[in-house]
């Protein structure tokens, strides 16, 4: 905090990982009516979001969340100290909407129930109106026949909802089914269907969010992200959906991938830091750290010798890539390193080319996303 010019700049609170002051982009403190206290989400990398409360004289902080939300953002006091409007919902902001948190009970009530995703708000000096940003949208799933765009073929999937953009959604089965994410209210599923769209069922239901689900080559097993457990980790399932097995146990755990002799899974771990790259065996087992340096999203080449991945090249480790970096399948230094322009609206996936020879990835210009290729010559 500081004075309205900028001097006396003070340090109110800090927060070390896993724990972050997040979300990044759409959040703010809020300052009690009365002047005593500042209320913020604090978010647990793999965990839960809540609001805090840290008292202006250095009082010991005050947890306002009765009952945490996977995610959580802005908060805004209501004139007469009743409660707070906050903005929560499922994690990484899809399926948010608002809330009231009364205070000081810390109990909570849904105010907005619709298909948007809640962004911001403000409220009214009376505290009888509130205004939000919100962002919405329909999206569903393309088939585009050799990559030609102008073939491509919007499957009979409906709105998928905004939860489709937690990682790499969709993955092919060996005899030509599509796995595939999709939100319905706050609950963020993994689905199986036909080529064409048909035979849609669920895989997953009442067990937190699952994303990113991955493929085995044989076909056996899906690999995901799930935060069943209690932290978001790599769990293994059969391809019906049945035994699913944890993994890992790590903080924040995503983005899993499977080599092509269908023996590793490699995956991406916040850690205590910042995320970097991990492997274990398909069967479970120990964990082995495959690179020290800060590294996320990693895809593995066709002939199993290679490893893609994308950083940043900012001192923050969690900003948004705008590097993808090849690396030996067991690790070391990169062999080499492009640049690409961040996203600013959804995060950056990559995949390679069925020949091995470049690197597929999203790049937003202008709020427009399209499908880049990277030779790796």
């Amino acid at each position: 905090m500081a004075r309205k010019d900028g001097t006396n700049e003070q340090v109110l609170a800090v927060r070390k990982q896993p724990e972050r002051f997040v979300p990044i982009f759409f959040t703010a403190p809020s300052w009690s009516p009365d002047g005593k206290l500042i209320a913020v989400s604090v978010v647990t990398f793999g965990g839960s979001s809540r609001v805090v409360a840290f008292p202006l004289d250095g009082g010991k902080e005050i947890n306002l969340s009765k009952e945490p939300w996977p995610f959580s953002s802005q908060v805004e006091w209501l004139p007469d100290m009743s409660g707070l409007l906050v903005v929560a919902g499922s994690g990484s902001g899809t399926g948010a909407q608002l809330w009231f948190l009364t205070y000081p009970s810390g109990e909570r009530r849904q105010i907005t129930n619709d298909l948007d995703q809640h962004r911001a708000i403000g409220l009214a000096a009376d505290g009888t109106r509130f205004v939000t940003v919100v962002a919405s949208g329909v999206i569903t799933v393309w088939v585009a026949a050799n990559g030609d765009a102008s073939r491509a073929v919007n499957l009979p999937t409906g709105n998928i909802g905004p939860s489709a953009v937690l990682g790499n959604t969709v993955s092919w089965t060996p005899n030509g089914k599509i796995v595939f994410i999709a939100g319905e209210g706050n609950d963020v599923n993994i689905w199986i269907m036909d080529a064409d769209g048909e035979n849609r069922r669920p895989l997953t239901s009442n067990a937190g969010r699952n994303a990113a689900p991955a493929v085995s080559p044989d076909g056996r097993y899906i690999v995901f992200n799930s935060t069943r457990g209690g932290q978001q980790n790599i769990w293994r399932m059969n391809i019906d959906g049945s035994n699913p097995k944890q993994l890992t146990s790590g903080i924040a755990e995503s983005r899993a991938a499977i080599s092509p002799d269908g023996k590793w899974v490699v995956y991406a771990s916040q850690g205590t830091s910042r995320p970097t790259i991990w492997k274990v065996s398909i069967e479970g087992g120990p964990v082995v750290e495959i690179t020290h340096r800060v590294s996320n999203s990693p895809v593995i080449s066709p002939d199993g010798k290679l490893i893609a991945y994308l950083f940043s090249d900012s001192t923050d480790p969690l900003a948004p890539p705008n590097r993808i970096a090849i690396m030996p399948f067991d690790g070391g230094d990169p062999l080499n390193v492009w640049n690409f322009e961040p996203s600013t609206t959804f995060a950056t996936i990559a995949q390679w080319s069925a020949d091995g020879k470049s690197i597929l990835y999203t790049a937003s210009s202008n709020n427009v996303t399209n499908l880049m290729s990277q030779p790796m010559a």
